[in-house]
């Protein structure tokens, strides 16, 4: 989500309905193809406002309605950490993603509120 009056009414409408909200899954994201010699300021624009702020404000916003003990799962990608060719932009989005569940993490501790990222290629496949 990259609206911020659309969190809020989200929010509050789960809010007014169940009271709090104990888990937040942060799934969204959508690849943006390119090398560093061919991006446009608009395409790395659009990359930040979905695959970094929209998290972001998915989290922060819901964070006034977390109770203690609640979680917040980020998904991110494992091209966080790869570095495949042509997905130099989305890879950094990601990576920033992991790093803001760190840190996260540590600012929600006395809350007890868990934050995780998670990557689809780093989750144990069932057989």
């Amino acid at each position: 989500m990259t609206v911020n009056d659309d969190l809020d009414r989200l929010y509050a409408t789960l809010a007014e309905r169940d009271g709090q909200v104990d888990v937040v899954v942060a799934s969204a994201g959508a690849p943006s193809f390119g090398t560093i010699d061919s991006y446009t300021g608009e395409e790395l624009d659009a990359s930040y406002a979905l695959n970094l702020r929209g998290v972001a404000f998915t989290v922060q916003k819901a964070l006034r309605w977390m109770p203690e003990g609640g979680s917040i799962v980020l998904m991110s990608s494992i091209e966080g950490e790869r570095g495949s060719p042509g997905l130099g932009a989305y890879a950094a989005m990601k990576a920033a993603q992991q790093s803001m569940a760190r840190t996260w993490a540590n600012e929600s501790r006395e809350r007890h509120i868990r934050v995780k990222d998670r990557c689809l290629d780093r989750l144990p496949r069932l057989r």
